[in-house]
């Protein structure tokens, strides 16, 4: 049952994101029934998904007017990203990069690749959802070894690769940002899923001139791995 939000403007607005969030969810589902159903009985944390409009009615408690529809939009928004993100390596696996979180994505996207970034689903967008549905990874981690004194930001993520949680892809773009937990994740991540990964290593002193020159190295050689690994070229950006 919906709560009735106060006035007639504002109960619109609700219904409104309500009806859109699970016309996203039929959108996404109607071309490929089959396959995420069984991605769904794979994937556990694809049901913590289906709780957002649980979510926006918690974060949209007491909010009315104009803020109300902008926090409406702002989660639809974000859902209808996130489907898409997981359409991409649901179903176009051969195309789709795992890229790490600091990593910026122009470079893939403008090689005309597909990217997935398992931080969005496991540590930003679930524990949103449902803040207890990442326990289980930081349990589940601590118990293959990785120290409890690791940032949850890495850890979650390695752990949800380590559960076998996380979709396959074509290779893995990392880096040393934005400390050390999250370089040991990727590490862990790598040899997990048994992917070809290119680490970004990005000097301490980015920003002079030296540091620049190393910038720019290492982001050419993050295109010649994906023109190797992947049938992509470089066209630049306009």
């Amino acid at each position: 049952m919906r709560k009735f939000k106060g006035n007639l403007r504002d109960q619109w607005i609700d219904f409104k994101t309500w009806l859109s969030f699970y016309g996203l969810m039929i959108k996404f589902m109607a071309p490929h029934p089959l396959g995420l159903s069984k991605a769904m009985f794979k994937y556990p944390w694809m049901y913590d998904l289906l709780k957002v409009p649980g979510m926006i009615s918690r974060h949209t408690e007491g909010v009315n007017g104009a803020l109300l529809e902008t926090y409406c939009l702002t989660f639809l928004n974000v859902t209808e990203m996130t489907t898409a993100m997981l359409e991409d390596i649901f179903f176009h696996p051969e195309e789709t990069v795992i890229i790490d979180s600091m990593v910026p994505t122009v470079i893939v996207r403008a090689m005309g690749l597909r990217v997935f970034t398992p931080e969005h689903i496991f540590v930003v967008t679930m524990p949103m959802v449902d803040t207890q549905s990442t326990h289980k990874y930081m349990d589940y981690i601590e118990n293959h070894g990785l120290p409890g004194d690791t940032c949850s930001y890495a850890r979650i993520t390695a752990a949800a690769v380590f559960a076998k949680h996380c979709p396959p892809a074509s290779c893995i773009l990392a880096s040393n940002l934005p400390c050390d937990s999250g370089q040991a994740a990727y590490t862990l991540i790598q040899k997990s899923l048994g992917l070809p990964m290119y680490f970004i290593d990005v000097p301490y002193n980015f920003r002079d001139d030296e540091g620049l020159k190393i910038i720019q190295s290492e982001l050419e050689h993050v295109i010649d791995f994906l023109e190797n690994k992947l049938a992509a070229r470089w066209i630049g950006i306009s």
